[in-house]
C-alpha cells in the first residue's frame, strides 16, 4: 500500500513516514508531507534522517494497533495490497486462550451493565502479557493520529475484560438457544456474549446483536472464489436433488458479507472450547481429517480473515446452500439441526464440493425493495444482480467424527452410526474412551460407495457447532 503514492512525482525534501510499508493512512496532506517507499524521495538523505523508530512502547501499538485497525474496522482500499488483515497463528492462539479463560471464569454477558477492571487477556500459558497498546498521551501525541486510533482498536478488539459479567452460572451447552423455536424468532442466546474475534468492526453493534458486513477487499474475494470451485463441470444442473437445473460450467462470485453475530458466536466458542478440552483429555487420539478443499488450496484456512481454524480437533470452512427465503432466518438463527433431514438423519448438511450445494439453491430473480433480504444485504453490499445463488461458508468443528456409506454402520468398527435405535438425531458413543460411553461422535461423515457416487457430506446433529460466517451470492455462468 505503500508504493507509488506520489504517482512518480518527486516531492524533495519530504521527511520519511515513520511507519513506512505499514503506513495505511491515504490521506492527500498526509502523503504530501511524507514519503514512503517507492517514492522517488524515499531514498534522500535528508528525508533518511528523518525515518527514527518511534519510541518502543509506540512501536509496539502502532505494530499491532495497525493491523488489528484494518481487520478491526473492516477497512478495505481499492489496492489488493490494503486489505484486511489476516490475524496470524500466534494472534490465534491467544485469542483462544482468551476466550477460553473467559469460559472458565464464566465471565460472560448480560443486561447487567457491569464491566470487570481494564486488563490485557491471558496468553496461551495463562499469564497476563502487556502489549504495549496502552500508551500514555505523551506517545500517543508523538505516534500521532493513526496510533491513537489504532490503539484504541486494539483495546477493543482485545479487551475481553472489558466485558460485563453474567449473574451466576452459565451452561456449556448454551440453553439459551431455544433450539424448539422455528428460524427467525427470538434471537438465540439472548444475554450470552464472548470477546469477539479481533478482525469484526468495532461499529455499534445493533440492537438484535448482529449485523453483516460487505466484503469489498478483492484480495478476500479471490479468496471466497475459491469455494466455488467446480472440479467437474458434468456435475451441474443435474441430479436428484437439482432445484433448478440447467447449462452451466461455473460459478461466479457477485457478492459477499461477513456475518457478526455476538450470540452464534459465543455458543461456537464455548463449543469448540469443550471438544479442545476433550481432545486434550479423553479424546487425545482424535484423527485429523481433510476436505478436498483443503486438498486442493493448501492455504486455503490461512488466506481466510480472523482466528484461524484448529487443525488438532478438526475445524473446518464447508459450504451449506440455502434458498433466498431462508437467507434472513439463518442470519438470525443459525443453522438448526431440527429444521434439517436427509439420507444420515436429522442433521445439519455441509458440504466440500460447490456442485453439491448448487443443487439445493434457488435464484433470486427480481430486486424486491421490501423484500426483508433485499433491505439487509443490498443495503450498502453493491447492487442487486439478477438471478443470483445464495450459500454460506461456515466454520464448523468436526471433532471425533464417524464415518458410514449406509447411514447405519460405522466405517470405523462395525458399529452401529446412532446410539440410539430409530433415531436418527443422536450419534453413538466413541469407543475406547474411559470411563466407556461418555463422548459422543461430533459428527457424522458420509463416504463415497453405498448411498453417494459423486460427493461425500458432512453432517453435524448439534448446530452450535457451526457458526455462518459469510453470504455468498453468486451467478450459474
Amino acid at each position: 500500500p505503500s508504493c507509488g503514492r506520489d504517482g512518480g512525482v518527486s516531492m524533495a525534501k519530504r521527511p520519511r513516514c515513520r511507519y513506512g510499508a505499514s503506513c495505511y493512512r491515504r490521506n492527500p496532506e498526509h502523503t504530501a508531507a511524507f514519503c514512503h517507499p517507492c517514492d522517488k524521495d524515499w531514498g534522500d538523505e535528508e528525508a533518511a534522517g528523518a525515518d527514527e523508530p518511534p519510541p518502543a512502547p509506540a512501536a509496539a501499538a502502532a505494530a499491532a494497533g495497525t493491523a488489528l485497525l484494518a481487520g478491526a474496522l473492516g477497512i478495505f482500499d481499492s489496492d489488493d495490497e490494503a486489505d484486511a488483515v489476516n490475524i496470524d497463528e500466534g494472534a490465534s492462539e491467544e485469542y483462544w486462550a482468551a476466550v477460553d479463560a473467559q469460559i472458565a471464569n464464566a465471565d460472560l454477558a448480560d443486561d447487567s451493565g457491569e464491566e470487570t477492571e481494564d486488563s490485557d487477556p491471558p496468553n496461551a500459558d495463562g499469564e497476563v502479557v502487556d502489549r504495549g497498546l496502552k500508551a500514555d498521551p505523551q506517545t500517543l501525541q508523538a505516534a500521532g493520529e493513526l496510533l491513537r486510533v489504532a490503539a484504541g482498536a486494539a483495546q477493543e478488539a482485545w479487551g475481553a475484560l472489558k466485558r460485563r459479567k453474567k449473574k451466576g452460572k452459565h451452561s456449556s451447552k448454551g440453553k439459551g438457544r431455544g433450539k424448539g423455536a422455528a428460524h427467525g424468532g427470538a434471537p438465540p442466546g439472548a444475554g450470552l456474549s464472548l470477546m469477539s474475534p479481533p478482525h469484526w468492526s468495532t461499529m455499534q453493534m445493533p440492537p438484535e446483536r448482529w449485523r453483516l458486513i460487505p466484503v469489498l477487499s478483492r484480495r478476500v474475494k479471490a479468496t471466497l472464489q475459491k469455494f466455488l470451485k467446480v472440479y467437474d463441470p458434468t456435475h451441474l444442473g443435474v441430479g436428484r436433488d437439482q432445484v433448478e437445473a440447467g447449462k452451466y460450467s461455473s460459478l461466479q462470485l457477485e457478492h459477499a458479507w461477513r456475518l457478526e453475530h455476538e450470540h452464534l458466536w459465543a455458543l461456537y466458542s464455548v463449543e469448540r472450547q469443550r471438544i479442545v478440552g476433550q481432545r486434550k483429555g479423553q479424546l487425545h487420539n482424535m484423527p485429523r481429517e481433510q476436505t478436498k478443499l483443503e486438498r486442493t488450496f493448501p492455504t486455503l484456512p490461512q488466506e481466510m480473515p480472523g482466528p484461524k481454524t484448529d487443525p488438532r480437533i478438526n475445524e473446518k470452512f464447508l459450504l451449506h446452500g440455502t434458498k433466498p427465503d431462508t437467507v434472513v432466518a439463518i442470519l438470525q438463527g443459525g443453522l438448526n439441526e431440527r429444521y434439517s433431514g436427509g439420507l444420515f438423519g436429522n442433521a445439519v448438511y455441509l458440504a466440500e464440493d460447490a456442485e453439491k450445494i448448487d443443487q439445493y439453491v434457488c435464484s433470486d430473480k427480481v430486486h424486491n425493495p421490501s423484500s426483508e433480504l433485499h433491505k439487509r444485504i443490498y443495503r450498502g453490499g453493491g447492487h442487486f444482480t439478477p438471478k443470483v445463488f445464495y450459500c454460506f461458508v461456515v466454520r464448523a468443528v468436526l471433532g471425533f467424527p464417524c464415518k458410514t456409506k449406509d447411514s447405519i454402520t460405522r466405517l470405523e468398527d462395525g458399529g452401529k452410526v446412532f446410539g440410539i435405535a430409530g433415531n436418527t438425531r443422536v450419534l453413538g458413543y466413541i469407543p475406547g474412551t474411559t470411563p466407556a460411553n461418555t463422548i459422543q461422535y461430533h459428527s457424522l461423515i458420509a463416504e463415497l460407495g453405498g448411498k453417494l457416487s459423486r460427493h461425500r457430506e458432512f453432517m453435524l446433529f448439534d448446530g452450535d457447532l457451526i457458526y455462518p460466517e459469510y453470504l455468498l451470492a453468486y451467478k450459474r455462468v
